[in-house]
């Protein structure tokens, strides 16, 4: 079953809807980026993903091959959501700034440390 979901940063500068389903699978990455904040992420297509507010509320962060946008609220320093390098074409929704999330199938280690073999060995398409 789809429904629809809120996400949000910690200050509320930055909302979000988004439709998911109501049992996820979620990727916890080890790169330097995703374990220092425990970021779970969960992956949803472009077109399911709508930000309510100006994305003059966020700032980019890129780093590497300079594909994966990461954005942080300018207020409060949460990366709530952000384009992933691994899915082009979907958002990654950090599971930790969902109100009410869905419930979790399972967490799949990705090892982000190791970037370039752990892409390739991705299954694309989780959710």
């Amino acid at each position: 079953m789809i429904r629809k979901y809120k996400g949000q940063c910690h200050c509320k500068k930055v909302t979000f809807d988004f439709f998911s389903k109501e049992i996820v699978t979620l990727l916890e990455c080890n790169c330097s980026i995703c374990l220092p904040y425990r970021y779970l992420h969960l992956i949803i297509e472009n077109t399911k993903f709508h930000l309510n507010n100006d994305s003059d509320q966020l700032i980019s962060y890129k780093f590497r091959t300079k594909v994966a946008d990461h954005l942080f609220c300018k207020n409060c320093g949460v990366k709530s959501f952000y384009k992933p390098a691994s899915h082009p074409n979907s958002v990654s929704i950090n599971y930790n700034s969902i109100v009410n999330p869905p419930k979790i199938k399972e967490i799949l280690s990705f090892d982000g440390k190791n970037w370039d073999q752990a892409v390739k060995d991705l299954k694309s398409d989780i959710n």
